[in-house]
């Protein structure tokens, strides 16, 4: 059998359609590569694979498929927890790789990764449920320079 190249034309990226990468997520990690290929006609083998690890962190072969159970997890201690219980909560897990699914994934990110300051991470942690103009009134920030 004779594969066909599929090629980009006029050099310009073809960004990927939401229902493309709904396939993708979709299909990936339980389908077989020509099936893939065959729900996603104009996209070569290598460019599935890559935005399936990159955009969803999204393996095949080797490499181990998160478990609901680790999402779980994640979602709990990400936030707040220290890197040593997290890495001891998920042990077959890199740093790295609990990076990169906490946020490209979960879309969930450290705790000062946005730059809070701890007094502010009490207020919300108390404030939570509050509404945000109770919340905005609560925090204020000098201006620096």
């Amino acid at each position: 059998m004779v594969q066909k190249k599929r090629m980009r034309t006029n050099n310009i990226q073809n960004n990927w359609t939401k229902k493309e990468e709904s396939i993708l997520r979709r299909t990936y990690t339980v389908l077989g590569k020509r099936k893939i290929i065959s729900l996603l006609p104009n996209r070569t083998w290598n460019a599935i694979c890559t935005k399936a690890s990159k955009k969803f962190c999204l393996f095949r072969g080797r490499h181990n498929a998160w478990s609901n159970e680790e999402d779980k997890i994640l979602l709990e201690k990400y936030g707040l927890a220290e890197k040593k219980d997290i890495l001891n909560s998920l042990p077959k897990r890199t740093w790295v790789g609990i990076e990169s699914r906490a946020s490209k994934v979960l879309h969930i990110f450290r705790k000062n990764s946005r730059g809070w300051t701890d007094s502010e991470i009490d207020i919300l942690k108390e404030n939570y449920r509050n509404r945000e103009e109770i919340i905005g009134k609560l925090i204020t920030r000098e201006k620096t320079k």
